[in-house]
C-alpha cells in the first residue's frame, strides 16, 4: 500500500481544501493536487511548503523515494 503523501495528510488533518493550501503556499490548487498524487515539488518550493505546513524537505524526499 502506498503511504499517504505528507501534504495530503497535513491538509486533511486540518480540514483544508486544495485552494486553501495552495493560497497558503502561493501556488495554484492543481499544483498541490499534483504533489499529493506523487509529483515531487520543485526545490525552490520546499521552503515555502515548510513555512506553510511544517513539512520539511527531508519528509518530502523521504516520501518521494519510498523511505517513509
Amino acid at each position: 500500500m502506498t503511504p499517504v503523501h505528507p501534504i495530503l495528510a497535513w491538509r486533511q488533518s486540518r480540514g483544508l481544501n486544495l485552494v486553501q493550501v495552495a493560497d497558503m503556499i502561493g501556488v495554484w490548487s492543481n499544483t498541490v493536487s499534483r504533489w499529493e498524487r506523487g509529483r515531487m515539488p520543485e526545490r525552490d518550493m520546499w521552503q515555502k511548503i515548510e513555512a506553510a505546513t511544517g513539512i520539511t524537505p527531508v519528509e518530502l524526499v523521504r516520501h518521494a523515494t519510498g523511505g517513509e
